[in-house]
């Protein structure tokens, strides 16, 4: 709503079945007069809130009807007070202007006669919803705007106040502090309920929008310190990364959920306030396979399958909990039959490509069956060196027994052509 200050002659256009002017004047360019213009309910009221109004207030008709007369209007009756284009107003009073037969009201209040007062702010832990709720408890005296329609209705203007208080968001990996507001009308006869903080926070009380709307100092009030009983918990994971590019899958990131085995995870509980027990518990297809009560632990998922790691966290009063899902693919393993150890960075090692194995045991001999090389780790390899020389060109044999995440057993017997 914009707020119209004030000055000698201010126009504004209402529109009710016709289009009209009407002025509204300050006393001198100099006086701090200012009003705003809120729709009553229906649109058929112009409620013109003024900061103050005083003797110099006139409120003047300034279109071109030429017949004009400006009655003061309550309970559907009307009493004419003037035939002139302006006359001073009252506050919390109707006025309707006729202009050649056609009607509009208006209702005039003078807000510093509104002023709400504040005595009390209160919060309360909810009793049916303490870990969610917060309940508002305000005293004072706040005055209504209570105006009528042409009709003689009564209505009333809702007063919006702003709360505000400190609370916590999760962002970038952690719990930080943000600033909330919530609007709340008043007065009411409900209970004024809240999403609960997550911190140690006060409560400020402000407002109403017309004093915002008039650029007048709101009326504020803050509550004492708040301790709420919520809590809220998040999982921090950081998987431990392998770097060999003939592991398919390979956990290459610190946060990557899924992946080839051994995947081992560090799983850190966050919470948002001080908790008595951090309780872990991870899932296989839905069974239960450990449990621990600890701020944060280590696993290593060596079978393949999904999991599911659930975090729950509690304070003897309310409990949060949390969960993240975890994927071990299948194993696999397949050898190469051909190497070039020509030190080009290609190609230069023997070495299978894999995913999931867990167990590893890799021969390699030459068509004599004199064994040339061995090897448990599937990231390594065959260099094409016995005893750090190399070996001529020719053709070589392997045999590798290896055990997948899965439990599924591996034999592979073949041969390797060496180039140079």
């Amino acid at each position: 709503m914009k707020t119209l200050k004030k000055s000698n002659y201010i126009r504004f256009h209402l529109l009710f079945f016709f289009t009209f002017n009407v002025l509204l004047i300050f006393g001198q360019t100099s006086s701090n007069n200012n009003y705003i213009i809120e729709k009553g309910k229906g649109g058929t009221v112009q409620v013109l809130i003024f900061d103050k109004i005083d003797n110099n207030t006139e409120i003047k008709y300034t279109g071109n009807a030429s017949n004009i007369k400006w009655y003061e209007y309550k309970d559907g009756t009307s009493a004419e007070i003037t035939n002139l284009k302006n006359f001073y107003p009252e506050n919390n009073k109707g006025y309707m202007l006729k202009a050649n037969g056609k009607k509009t009201l208006y209702w005039v209040f003078d807000y510093s006669q509104y002023t709400p007062i504040f005595s009390d702010l209160n919060p309360i832990k909810d009793n049916i919803s303490p870990c969610e709720s917060v309940n508002i408890d305000i005293k004072g005296n706040i005055p209504t705007f209570i105006y009528q329609d042409l009709a003689g209705n009564k209505m009333q203007l809702k007063r919006k106040f702003k709360i505000n208080y400190t609370t916590l968001t999760w962002k970038n990996q952690e719990w930080i502090e943000k600033d909330t507001t919530q609007t709340i009308v008043l007065p009411t006869k409900n209970k004024i309920v809240l999403p609960t903080p997550l911190t140690i926070t006060t409560f400020k009380l402000s407002g109403d929008s017309f004093s915002e709307k008039l650029n007048l100092q709101p009326t504020i009030i803050t509550s004492s310190s708040f301790v709420p009983s919520a809590v809220k918990t998040k999982i921090i994971t950081t998987t431990t990364t392998r770097e060999a590019l003939n592991e398919n899958n390979r956990p290459s990131q610190t946060t990557q959920l899924d992946g080839s085995a051994p995947l081992e995870i560090l799983f850190t509980a966050l919470s948002t306030s001080k908790v008595t027990n951090h309780i872990w518990k991870i899932f296989k297809d839905k069974e239960l396979i450990l449990s621990r009560n600890v701020d944060e632990h280590k696993y290593t998922f060596t079978e393949a399958g999904n999991y599911k790691v659930q975090l729950l966290a509690t304070n003897n009063q309310c409990t949060d909990s949390t969960s993240v899902e975890i994927a071990v693919s299948e194993s696999q393993i397949h050898a190469p039959s051909v190497f070039t150890p020509n030190n080009d960075g290609k190609n230069d090692e023997f070495r299978v490509a894999y995913q999931s194995i867990v167990e590893f045991e890799g021969t390699i001999i030459n068509r004599w069956g004199r064994v040339l090389f061995k090897w448990d780790n599937p990231e390594k390899g065959w260099d094409g060196k016995v005893n750090g020389k190399s070996v001529s060109e020719g053709t070589y044999f392997y045999i590798i027994n290896a055990k997948g995440s899965d439990g599924k057993k591996y034999k592979l017997k073949g041969h390797i052509n060496l180039f140079r």
